[in-house]
C-alpha cells in the first residue's frame, strides 16, 4: 500500500494510462499538482519500478 499510497500516485498512474507520457502532459492533466510534487512522485515511483524513464 505504501507504493500506491498518498494523494498523487493514483492520479499520476491514471494520467499515464490515459496516454499522457510527457511531464507537462501529466502535470496539465492533474489539477492542483505542482511540478515539484510531480517530479518527486515520479522519482519515488521510478525507484519502486512503477514507471520507467
Amino acid at each position: 500500500m505504501y507504493v500506491l499510497g498518498g494523494k498523487w500516485k493514483l492520479p499520476i498512474i491514471n494520467s499515464i494510462c490515459n496516454g499522457n507520457h510527457r511531464f507537462t502532459e501529466i502535470q496539465q492533466s492533474i489539477p492542483g499538482i505542482t511540478s515539484r510534487m510531480l517530479s518527486k512522485e515520479l522519482k519515488d515511483m521510478e525507484l519502486n519500478n512503477l514507471v520507467k524513464e
